[in-house]
């Protein structure tokens, strides 16, 4: 049955350091308007849209888009952005490929599918672990950082030049079905003869008003991996029971000297874990109570007193979202991450998986190193698809 949803594309059409790199009409009826000092996108050419959205689709509404400048004096953009809203009918035929998850291993996964000319779509719940990331410095090309949303729109913009459909929704079940899978999406099933899982992990938070303001401002942060330099010489504070927190506030140990593990109450650690964070002087705060927000810091408060740090690392713990592959007979750790071979296939035939629902290292760069194989083993596992002459050749004779 043929699957029809709206969905939100965000296409980046171009870049420029000054306004006047903007001729005053640009391709595709994209127009710049400099007395409201905004970049306005009126309408698409048919020869645009065709670009972006190469196969047919169902119906095409483009609205109004508009992205605010600075003053015009100072005459800087950082990039267009045209938003599109497209009613996209998913195709009759089977998909050669279903990703479920639109954070980096999925999206990036679409993109190798597609140019290999491969039928695939994204189904995306909206909660990629990606967008909490305030800024990253450690994802390779961007010596000035990039925060999780601007990579996710670039990635969304790029599946989208290769005319990857990216709908918004929840895969609710995924069913074998031969010759591969049948997944259910809003009550509608959705046939594919491979599937990718690209579903991720969910951080336990602490209970702390203010959370996604403290996430966004850097004050609370969930992967030294990722950002732990930034917080060099910083007063650092690690929130969490157990080894996994004693390790995260022992691996913090070697980007500052001010490192204190909080411990809520009920918390038994055991002896290895206080010596060893003894040995490293790191100090311990037990029985803390409460977790909030002092200014540009945060406060515990324990035992009647109240401790003041720059930022703190929970260390709760996560969920993996394996659940629908489990469901299916796939194997996974004592945590949850999928097992998978060489190629990123779990121990489901045709079901592979990539990024956070397989490795316990949370990297963006494995993620989309996990996506790359998954993509290009899929495409071999599939038939040839060899292509037909273009209807504009020209034959001898």
């Amino acid at each position: 049955m043929a699957l029809t949803r709206f969905i939100h594309q965000e296409t980046v059409l171009g870049f420029a350091k000054d306004l006047r790199d903007y001729p005053t009409t640009m391709p595709g009826g994209v127009e710049r308007d400099t007395n409201k000092r905004v970049l306005r996108a009126r309408c698409f050419s048919k020869k645009l849209l065709h670009a972006l959205h190469p196969k047919p689709v169902h119906a095409v509404a483009v609205s109004n888009a508009q992205r605010q400048i600075g003053p015009l004096h100072q005459g800087r953009v950082d990039r267009l952005i045209v938003r599109r809203a497209i009613e996209v009918k998913m195709p009759d035929h089977d998909l050669d490929c279903l990703i479920i998850g639109g954070g980096p291993a999925g999206l990036t996964a679409a993109v190798y599918l597609a140019r290999y000319h491969r039928r695939v779509a994204v189904v995306d719940s909206g909660v990629s672990r990606a967008g909490l990331i305030p800024e990253s410095h450690n994802y390779p090309g961007f010596p000035d950082g990039i925060s999780g949303n601007q990579l996710l729109l670039s990635l969304r913009a790029q599946a989208a030049h290769y005319g990857v459909r990216v709908v918004s929704g929840t895969v609710t079940a995924l069913q074998r079905r031969k010759p591969g899978f049948c997944a259910t999406f809003d009550g509608e099933e959705l046939p594919a003869r491979f599937v990718l899982l690209a579903t991720g992990i969910v951080d336990k938070h602490p209970s702390m008003e203010g959370l996604d303001a403290a996430v966004a401002d850097g004050l609370v942060r969930y992967c030294p991996v990722c950002d732990a330099y930034e917080a060099t010489d910083k007063k650092i504070a690690v929130f969490g029971s157990g080894s996994d927190a004693a390790s995260k506030a022992k691996f913090l140990r070697g980007y500052s000297a001010d490192v204190t593990w909080l411990r809520p109450s009920g918390d038994d650690a055991s002896a290895d874990d206080i010596e060893s964070l003894a040995e490293a002087s790191i100090d311990i705060i037990d029985a803390v109570q409460e977790l909030g927000r002092s200014g540009a810091g945060i406060q515990a408060a324990a035992a009647g007193r109240v401790h003041h740090f720059d930022l703190v690392y929970p260390a709760l713990g996560c969920d993996v979202r394996s659940g629908m592959a489990t469901q299916l007979g796939a194997e996974a750790n004592d945590v949850g991450c999928l097992k998978v071979d060489e190629y990123q296939r779990t121990t489901v035939e045709g079901l592979y998986a990539a990024g956070d629902v397989v490795s316990d290292l949370h990297q963006i760069a494995v993620a989309t190193g996990h996506a790359a194989i998954a993509a290009t083993h899929i495409h071999k596992s599939l038939p040839a698809g060899l292509r037909a002459a273009p209807d504009y050749a020209v034959t001898a004779g």
